[in-house]
């Protein structure tokens, strides 16, 4: 029988692993996806906030996330337990209402329990949520039918989730939801197991080592196929950079929520792409350049000059051959 002492260990360094390789930048990608999905499917102005949380059980999740109405949950490709979404019942109605067009305050009662009929009407706003995040945490093309996360079913019973919530680890991203009118926004959780996020790595490993080798000249030349590999998935993070502004050291100071920063007047709305640094974007050269839009009913950058060629010719030896 092992000792509690290093059952207690075990615990923690399991609890302890790093679920994500950058949990802000996929908090607020996930935000901006989000955002402009809602905006989209509820055909009104939306603002999306999310905040990671840090790794919990299951059980100490679930009771952070307070007593929702619903439960959403989502499945790994095997079966199992994949995500769980908490509903309130004000933000279900309110979610209805924006789906159905109808006014807000169209329920009598905010807390009344969701019916089966909210429950379909909720569906799509839970797919929205699970790929969304889906997206924001892979780094590569997603398959259309996903990755990890299959949005399943609803569940009004958090003892139905899982069967033993005190040992599976998780962790929890907060999102808030703030509508178009004068009210507080509205909040849920997306608690997510760590085995589930393991997936995505999995996922990177697979696609990386059936890439082909590219230029590797000699047979048996382990490392040298190793280090091309890693080479090619490694991640470039593109910043698109609207406009640069100049302000006094006065003007910064008196920054404050409700400033209005004036953007140059261009009806193009070019955008420039540099690839993001420890030590920030500003008075790097530009990568390529492109005008701002929408493509699929969210925010997009079509190209319209290429990339440097010091830049690409730099890339070539870590590309597949054709």
């Amino acid at each position: 029988m092992i000792h509690e002492t290093l059952k207690r260990k075990i615990g923690e360094a399991r609890g302890a692993r790093p679920p994500l390789r950058d949990p802000n930048f996929v908090s607020d990608l996930f935000a901006r996806l989000l955002e402009e999905r809602l905006r989209v499917s509820f055909s009104m102005p939306v603002g999306v906030a999310v905040e990671v949380g840090s790794a919990a059980k299951l059980s100490e999740a679930l009771k952070t996330a307070g007593a929702p109405a619903l439960y959403g949950v989502a499945e790994t490709p095997a079966g199992r337990l994949g995500g769980v979404l908490t509903f309130s019942a004000p933000l279900v109605h309110r979610v209805v209402a924006a789906m159905t067009g109808a006014a807000q305050g169209a329920s009598a009662d905010p807390e009344r329990m969701p019916t089966a009929i909210d429950e379909a009407l909720v569906h799509g706003f839970a797919d929205d949520v699970i790929d969304c995040f889906e997206r924001a945490v892979i780094s590569g093309p997603r398959p259309e039918a996903g990755v990890a996360l299959f949005f399943r079913r609803f569940a009004r019973r958090a003892s139905s989730l899982a069967e033993a919530p005190d040992a599976m680890d998780t962790i929890a991203f907060r999102i808030e939801i703030g509508f178009a009118e004068e009210t507080p926004p509205l909040a849920l959780d997306l608690i997510l197991p760590l085995s589930a996020l393991d997936l995505y790595r999995a996922a990177e490993k697979d696609a990386a080592a059936r890439a082909p080798l590219g230029r590797v000249n000699a047979s048996g030349e382990i490392w040298a196929s190793a280090m091309l590999s890693a080479a090619r998935t490694a991640e470039y993070r593109f910043v698109g950079v609207l406009a640069e502004l100049t302000l006094t050291v006065e003007e910064v100071a008196a920054l404050a929520p409700g400033s209005v920063l004036l953007l140059p007047e261009e009806r193009k709305l070019e955008v420039s792409l540099r690839v993001d640094r420890p030590g920030g974007v500003a008075g790097r050269g530009d990568l390529a350049r492109g005008a701002l839009g929408a493509a699929e009913g969210r925010r997009a950058v079509k190209i319209t000059a290429p990339p440097a060629p010091a830049f690409t010719e730099n890339l070539l030896p870590y590309t597949a051959e054709d």
